[in-house]
This record gives C-alpha cells, structure tokens and sequence, in this order.
C-alpha cells in the first residue's frame, strides 16, 4: 500500500506544482534565442552548405527555421 502511495505521490507532484504556480514558468511564447541563433547560423553559411551540429539544441532549431519559417542562406 505505501508502495502505491509514493508512487502516485511521486507521479503527481510535478504537475501539481506547475498548476499552483500558474504554468507561467513554463511559457516560452515569448522567448526567441533558439530561433535567432538558427537564423544566423543558416544566413552565415553559403547555399547548399552542410551544416553539422552537437546535438537537438541546434537541430530542431535550424530544422524549424528552414522547414516552417522558410529561412535560407542567401549570399551576402
């Protein structure tokens, strides 16, 4: 029995804890880092330039400028 209750305790206390505190801490609407710094890698590279990156911190951003914001290297 105390083996379920500090399980359940365990699984509900992060979603709990983020309901008193409003979700406000985990709002990102406004936060543009990982945009902006995807924008400048893909604009200091030439056309068709092969970019590799350190892991998904770089990888989803540049795939979501280049996929859904429709950013391309342009010649300077």
């Amino acid at each position: 029995m105390s083996l379920v209750v500090a399980s359940a305790t365990c699984l509900l206390i992060a979603p709990v804890l983020m309901a008193v505190q409003g979700w406000d801490d985990h709002n990102r609407s406004g936060k543009t880092t990982a945009l902006d710094m995807a924008k400048n890698y893909l604009n200091s590279c030439e056309p068709n330039a092969i970019l590799f990156t350190n892991a998904d911190n770089d990888t989803y951003p540049l795939w979501y400028a280049q996929e859904v914001e429709g950013s391309v290297p342009m010649l300077g």
